[in-house]
């Protein structure tokens, strides 16, 4: 018995030793920070400013409450937002398992049964019965089961941060489908408003044509500008049903299944903030899980490292056997059994140091892949505030250019009616004045689509609480079969 009580008690001290040597890992994480060197942000505001000074839920900024709806119902029903979900839970899932290899495990094993064998004497039966447990751990000496650990964890936060970079990038592609919608519409509306005033103008042509007033010529150049005008409706109509079917889809619907409702008019957007938020990288969540995803890197090599160190494991097991069973744990019947285990790699054909080496190269194509997420956002903002007051700009021009368009259309009709100039000056002013109203639609739409595009350059905080609002239930109960 005191061979036994020693022979534990070195064990117990030379594990202790392990012990205290855990965590001596031969790899320093946090080697790339030294290459981070960020470009300063020109132009920053206040910490956390909200976009357009209201709200971070940017949509909200256009005071349309339809498009509000819908954000709704796609941030409830949209299938790409329920695989981003999953994907998070998975990677949650493997970040606790990653995270489980570094606790003791305990295992209980129980076992019973009769035998019958021959012997000299004749048959002899006998019944075995036992019971132990036994536990392990392993002892983290150099770090690699924490590495791994914490690798899995900050692929865990990647994933989050990919889940809000799923919903911003599906709130901008409800606006861009919505606005598609309305511009369409509206483009569909003034097409019509000029049929008539072309068809109103094709009549008094012919009146005059029958009076002997103008020649045929002017009667087939009225009827000519009147056919092609009216060759654009089937394609707007085309664009618009696009525009509708694709909402139903990011809706989580099928084309026509749900009414889709947009107004007739673009509204007029709202301001852009004149200055960037100081914290625009912390905004971003493509950058962030970038970052997150660097910093997983970082901790993978630490383990690849590590595992090219010796491994130490404790084991140990308690228990009994016996031919009776409420004799099992009673003495002379109980075993047991303390290991401290050594595995040491010796030669594996340069396989761990492979592993190393593309664990390493990993890292650095993540550290590039992180500088241009982050220059990419800076870019981001600094394209869409210029397209923004650009934008802006042109829409001054256009208006300008439609005012002088109807000038030019009514003094052209009134001389024409007076016999002081030809129809085809007429043509002429008829179908600039249409370009230049449909080239001022199309501006109008083209600073609504700048305005959804800094929102998401600009990024935001209320994508968390979106996706933190989500559940895995979410997917099946909502995603497309609410009930």
């Amino acid at each position: 018995m005191k061979g036994l009580l020693s022979s534990a008690v070195k064990v117990a001290a030379l594990a202790v030793i392990v012990i205290i040597l855990a965590g001596c890992s031969p790899y320093s994480t946090g080697r790339f920070n030294e290459h981070l060197k960020l470009p300063a942000i020109n132009g920053a505001g206040a910490e956390g400013e909200d976009l357009y000074g209201q709200t971070d839920r940017w949509w909200e900024g256009f005071n349309d409450p339809a498009l509000n709806s819908i954000m709704k119902d796609a941030f409830r029903r949209n299938l790409d937002l329920s695989q981003a979900h999953e994907r998070m839970l998975q990677a949650r899932a493997a970040a606790r398992e990653a995270g489980a290899s570094n606790l003791p495990s305990l295992t209980a094993h129980a076992s019973g049964g009769r035998t019958k064998q021959a012997t000299m004497s004749g048959p002899l039966e006998a019944d075995t019965y036992s019971a132990s447990l036994s536990a392990k751990l392993e002892i983290d000496l150099w770090g690699r089961m924490s590495a791994r650990a914490r690798a899995a964890a900050l692929e865990s936060m990647a994933a989050e941060e990919a889940l809000k970079a799923a919903y911003m990038g599906v709130s901008v592609e409800i606006a861009e489908l919505y606005y598609t919608s309305v511009e369409q519409k509206a483009q569909l509306s003034l097409s019509e408003l000029t049929i008539e005033s072309l068809d109103r103008i094709r009549e008094s042509v012919e009146l005059r044509y029958r009076a002997g007033v103008v020649t045929a010529l002017d009667l087939y150049l009225a009827r000519q500008n009147l056919a092609t005008s009216s060759t654009k409706r089937p394609a707007l109509e085309a664009a618009i049903a696009a525009a509708e079917a694709g909402l139903a889809l990011a809706m989580g619907n099928s084309p026509g299944e749900a009414s889709i409702s947009t107004p007739d008019t673009l509204p007029e957007p709202p301001e852009f903030p004149a200055e960037i938020p100081s914290d625009i990288l912390k905004r971003r969540p493509d950058v962030m899980a970038a970052l997150r995803s660097l910093e997983a890197r970082d901790y993978r090599v630490a383990a690849a490292v590590a595992d090219r160190f010796p491994a130490f494991s404790l084991s140990a097991s308690y228990g009994g056997a016996s031919d009776k069973l409420s004799e099992v744990l009673k003495s002379p019947n109980i075993f047991w059994n303390a290991l401290l285990n050594l595995t040491m790699p010796i030669i594996d054909g340069g396989r761990r140091r492979a592993v190393s080496e593309r664990e390493k190269a990993a890292m650095r194509e993540s550290l590039a892949a992180y500088h241009k997420a982050v220059l990419t956002a800076l870019k981001e903002v600094h394209v869409s505030l210029i397209r923004n007051r650009k934008s802006r700009e042109q829409i001054i021009l256009m208006e300008q250019a439609v005012t002088a368009g109807e000038n030019t259309l009514r003094v052209a009709e009134a001389q024409y009616l007076q016999g002081i100039t030809d129809y085809i000056n007429v043509l002429s002013a008829q179908q600039q004045l249409a370009a230049s109203r449909s080239a001022l639609l199309t501006s109008r739409r083209q600073l609504l689509s700048d305005r959804i595009q800094l929102a998401r350059a600009l990024g935001g905080n209320w994508m968390t609480e979106a996706a933190a609002g989500r559940t895995d239930k979410d997917n099946y109960d909502k995603a497309g079969n609410d009930e």
